[in-house]
């Protein structure tokens, strides 16, 4: 998938999940899903650390976190830190969660805010996208 076949993959799609593990290409993604006019659900996973963000059109999103194109690496840091077992299953499931909440029409996705989680901690930490680009 690229910026060339991207709209005509998420044809009929109401939203759309991030299970990429590189920036550029989750870039892609949100940008095109943007066009589309549908929701983009991130999650990334890193040692025991996970976050979560939905963006709708519109919404500040990986651009607030990365900055613009996002880092020179293709690769976060959890190619330092590695992948706890537990970590990738638990975004999976809040992303799943966050899916059926927009289909369904209930809750409140996480929007304009990004959900950080601790596994090895046990703790959550939700952070406001700021509306010039940064968290704030």
């Amino acid at each position: 998938m690229d910026d060339t076949n991207a709209d005509a993959l998420f044809a009929g799609c109401r939203l759309v999940v991030d299970a990429l593990d590189e920036i550029p290409s989750r870039l892609v993604l949100q940008r095109a899903a943007a066009r589309c006019g549908i929701p983009f659900i991130h999650g990334a996973v890193a040692g025991w650390i996970g976050e979560l963000m939905t963006v709708f059109p519109g919404d500040p999103g990986l651009e607030a976190l990365y900055g613009g194109e996002g880092p020179a690496s293709r690769k976060g840091i959890e190619v330092e830190l590695g992948v706890s077992t537990p970590t990738p299953a638990a975004v999976a499931a809040m992303q799943a969660a966050e899916a059926v909440k927009i289909i369904a029409g209930i809750g409140e996705p996480v929007r304009n805010r990004v959900l950080f989680i601790d596994l090895a901690a046990g703790t959550t930490c939700s952070v406001p996208l700021g509306p010039g680009g940064g968290a704030g």
